[in-house]
């Protein structure tokens, strides 16, 4: 390479020569020219001289997850305090996935992950919105522990069951009315906190009474309320219920159920009717009333008396 740029280097210095002899006689001119051609001879030299060592490196960019970093569960029927996990393809940096977590319904909630960093679990800490679609989303985005992000979201899609509800009837209807000595059952779809029943359940106007299970196996939820004594004749009552939780922690709607008690009893007809003269000294008498009575009370209630005096019979 050297040798190559000898004759470039030589013919300026040979050109400079001739040019000098001839204008020997102009000194400035002659300095001037000079300067300009060392500058050119200097330009010349550098630019054949070897160039710098240019080294590349090669970049590593952040790419984004694919293997299996996109899941999407579904289930129904889902019970409102069980948990939901999510799978990813790599270990994941808790942090950061923290951040990029969204709940639809919002909803409090704990997450834990397992040993390997790439199973998380996430739990409500109260519970799932009830009878509703459920969406718990981690968002692309979210970074790896290696730094790579999510390239899609990562989502549990869930249907929550139905909401507990209830029904209230009397234990004794008669026609549109019901017994004074009626009790009430109330039954509910799911098992109920037992602690919620007894402060939860109330008879307006105010009678004294307790509930009581009466759930068979494999049956429904089902509690009876006694009033502590008969209710009045002819009134109206209602049964209420507020404040009862299921066993997920849930607060059931309020419910009642208005009732009217039948009139009292009374005599429809008797023989031998009042006012009737004749009657036999062996006659049978009898009484009917409205509704059926009990035997023992009104065989103590009945008497027969003649002239002030008490007639036995039975």
């Amino acid at each position: 390479m050297r040798q190559a740029t000898n004759p470039l280097l030589a013919a300026p210095s040979i050109a400079a020569a001739a040019i000098s002899a001839r204008l020997r006689r102009t000194t400035p001119f002659r300095v001037s020219l000079a300067l300009g051609l060392s500058v050119l001879l200097a330009t010349v030299f550098f630019g054949t001289a070897d160039p710098t060592t240019t080294i590349a490196t090669r970049t590593s960019p952040i790419v984004p997850l694919t293997q299996a970093a996109f899941t999407t569960t579904f289930s129904t029927d889902r019970a409102l305090s069980e948990p939901v996990t999510l799978a990813f393809s790599a270990p994941m940096d808790p942090a950061s996935v923290a951040a990029a977590i969204k709940v639809e319904p919002p909803t409090p909630i704990d997450l834990d992950w397992d040993a390997t960093g790439r199973i998380l679990t996430v739990a409500p800490r109260a519970h799932w919105s009830v009878a509703a679609f459920n969406t718990v989303t981690v968002e692309a985005g979210a970074l790896a522990a290696s730094g790579q992000p999510l390239a899609r979201p990562a989502r549990a899609v869930f249907l929550t069951r139905d909401e507990t509800i209830g029904s209230i009837v009397p234990s004794v209807p008669m026609g549109d009315r019901v017994s004074l000595a009626t009790t009430f059952v109330v039954t509910f779809t799911r098992p109920v906190d037992l602690e919620t029943i007894q402060t939860a359940i109330r008879l307006d106007p105010p009678t004294p009474g307790t509930a009581r299970s009466v759930t068979r196996p494999d049956g429904p939820t089902r509690f009876e309320f006694s009033p502590a004594a008969p209710l009045k004749a002819d009134t109206p009552y209602q049964l209420i219920i507020n404040g009862v939780r299921d066993t997920d922690g849930v607060a059931l709607h309020p419910m009642s159920l208005a009732v009217r008690t039948v009139k009292a009893p009374a005599v429809v007809r008797s023989r031998p009717s009042a006012g009737t003269n004749g009657v036999a000294t062996d006659a049978a008498l009898s009484v009917r009333f409205s509704q059926a009575m009990d035997r023992r009370a009104t065989a103590r209630a009945f008497s027969v008396t003649t002239g002030g005096k008490t007639v036995a019979g039975t």
